[in-house]
């Protein structure tokens, strides 16, 4: 019964993110595993046996540019705390579901090792790693993933379509993925920053003041990426008091591997849930991507918008002056995962890969 009212509030919305220590009735372990640029420490959750005997379907989490440790966390000093993929591990466990969420190479307790290169390349080698170890436990007969932000990317990148592999997922959702051309996302999330700040010089003093870097790539997208398709390796950001050397190799790797086009490597059921409110990832892209699987035949993949709703599914309202605002200074972490959200990836991992 208190499972059934927790639950009943989470996706009425009204109930605040349980702490990373909520309490899970089925078991939790300690695990790790490897690849050859990686060894990976993470978290496996159990349902509950009683409730839920015999083999059940795991789901696997990555995390994407805001989720460097297995609780879904943003490790940026002064930002508010987030667990959100504590929140995702105790409404699916809870659920029927197994959960393995894991620390990013070099964040907690996962470590890299030679030759990691922070290649999206090697990032991809942990996923399939992670899946396999995921299928390879004795009570798991399924895997689910779950991946935002750019964990979307590497989860395409990450399948082998013409494989029939164990790292190939059985279905895979998307919050808020990364799915359109980088430069395009880049204008959208930074060039947008910079644009606003010109027109409004309230938001240019907050800017200055918590997302200096950003503003600098806003003014400087285009020439960033103009030097990555020249192949240059490094390149000078110079904007005022900003002077910084980038590393042009991942940006290189997402104009040879346009993340709009990763999405048509799925064979299995796939969704992609996002917000309207969206500050990071355009709606668009999400909407093009959805109808080019259709166009060539994988129109498995659904797309589910929500309204008033953020990058990090909360509720966003406001101009687009306070929802910079809110979004650049992580305020929006303070406020609980909006429940619609938290309704529609329950429905989708039971309809993808539940057991009877």
């Amino acid at each position: 019964m208190k499972l059934q009212i927790w639950i009943a509030a989470v996706l009425c919305g009204i109930v605040v993110a349980p702490s990373a220590k909520a309490h899970i009735t089925g078991r939790q372990e300690e695990v790790s595993f490897a690849c050859p640029v990686a060894k990976v420490a993470g978290t496996l959750t159990l349902p509950n046996t009683k409730t839920y005997p015999g083999k059940r379907p795991c789901v696997v989490f990555l995390g994407g540019a805001h989720s460097q440790i297995r609780d879904g966390t943003f490790l940026r000093p002064g930002v508010p705390v987030r667990t959100d993929f504590v929140v995702y591990e105790h409404l699916l466990a809870e659920s029927g579901f197994a959960c393995l969420r894991y620390d990013q190479p070099g964040f907690g307790g996962s470590k890299r090792i030679k030759p990691w290169s922070g290649s999206y390349k090697d990032q991809a080698s942990v996923v399939r790693a992670a899946i396999e170890f995921a299928r390879s436990r004795g009570e798991v007969n399924k895997v689910l993933v779950m991946a935002e932000d750019v964990g979307g990317y590497l989860a395409c990148l990450a399948a082998e379509p013409e494989k029939d592999v164990a790292s190939n997922a059985d279905a895979y959702l998307f919050l808020a993925p990364w799915c359109g051309p980088a430069e395009a996302q880049y204008d959208f999330e930074y060039g947008r920053l910079a644009r606003l700040c010109e027109r409004e010089t309230s938001l240019l003093s907050f800017a200055e003041e918590h997302c200096r870097v950003e503003l600098a790539l806003g003014r400087s997208s285009k020439a960033l990426f103009d030097a990555a398709r020249r192949g240059e390796t490094m390149f000078r950001l110079e904007d005022d008091d900003v002077s910084l050397q980038i590393d042009l190799a991942r940006r290189r790797e997402e104009v040879a591997m346009n993340p709009a086009e990763q999405f048509r490597r799925l064979r299995a059921p796939a969704m992609i849930l996002i917000g309207d409110r969206d500050m990071r990832i355009p709606l668009e892209q999400a909407k093009a991507v959805a109808e080019s699987a259709k166009r060539v035949g994988r129109s498995k993949l659904d797309l589910i918008v929500l309204r008033n709703t953020d990058h990090f599914m909360r509720r966003a309202t406001g101009t687009d002056v306070e929802r910079t605002r809110d979004y650049f200074s992580y305020r929006c972490f303070k406020r609980p995962i909006q429940g619609q959200a938290l309704d529609e990836i329950l429905a989708f991992v039971r309809k993808a890969v539940a057991t009877p």
